[in-house]
C-alpha cells in the first residue's frame, strides 16, 4: 500500500507538472492554434482566444482531477469521482447562468464558470485518497479535509461505543478486530 500511495503521489506530481507546462504552452500559442484551426472565419479569433487563456488557467486542475479520479476509480471508490462530476456540473451550470446573460460577461463568463468548476472539483470533496498519496504535497491533505475521508485504513467511530475501529479489511486478509458491540 505505502508502494502504491508512493506511485500515485508521483503521478500527482506529474500530472501537476505537465498541467503547468500546458498552461505556459497554452498561454503561449493559444492565438496561433485557434487562427489555423478557424481559417478564413478570423471575425472569431479574438473571442475564441479569450475563452482558451482563461480556460488555460485550468489545466493542472483539469490533469491533477484526472489521475486522483482514476485512483478512487481504483480504489473502488465511485461515488467521490461522481459527487465531484456533480458538484463541478452544477457550478458551472450556475456561474454560467450568472455570468454571461445576467452579468454580461459572455465568452469569458462561460471560460471563468468552467475553470472554477474544474479547479473546485480537484480542491473540493471528490476523491478520497489517503493523505500518504500526496507525499511531498502534504499541504494539500491539510488544506482539503476530504483527502482522508474514504482511505480504505480510515478509522470510523463505533455508533454504539463510540471507539475508533478500523474499517473492514478486504475480504482475503484476516478481519480486523471489532468492539465488543459488535457493531463495527
Amino acid at each position: 500500500a505505502e508502494l502504491a500511495s508512493r506511485h500515485l503521489s508521483q503521478l500527482l506530481f506529474v500530472a501537476l507538472t505537465c498541467g503547468l507546462a500546458m498552461t505556459a504552452l497554452s498561454l503561449r500559442f493559444v492565438p496561433h492554434a485557434i487562427a489555423a484551426f478557424v481559417g478564413s472565419n478570423t471575425a472569431i479569433i479574438p473571442a475564441a482566444c479569450v475563452y482558451a487563456k482563461i480556460r488555460a488557467f485550468a489545466w493542472p486542475a483539469v490533469l491533477v482531477t484526472s489521475v486522483a479520479q482514476s485512483a478512487s476509480l481504483g480504489l473502488q471508490d465511485v461515488w467521490g469521482p461522481v459527487r465531484c462530476l456533480a458538484v463541478a456540473s452544477t457550478v458551472n451550470l450556475g456561474g454560467d447562468l450568472l455570468l454571461c446573460p445576467l452579468l454580461g460577461y459572455g465568452i469569458a463568463g462561460a471560460a471563468w464558470a468552467t475553470m472554477a468548476s474544474q479547479v473546485l472539483c480537484l480542491l473540493g470533496p471528490s476523491h478520497g485518497l489517503p493523505p500518504s498519496t500526496w507525499g511531498r504535497f502534504s499541504c494539500c491533505a491539510r488544506c482539503t479535509p476530504w483527502v482522508a475521508s474514504a482511505s480504505p485504513s480510515r478509522r470510523r467511530p463505533c455508533p454504539r461505543c463510540s471507539t475508533s475501529s478500523p474499517s473492514p479489511a478486504p475480504s482475503s486478509s484476516p478481519s480486523p478486530p471489532r468492539c465488543p458491540s459488535t457493531c463495527c
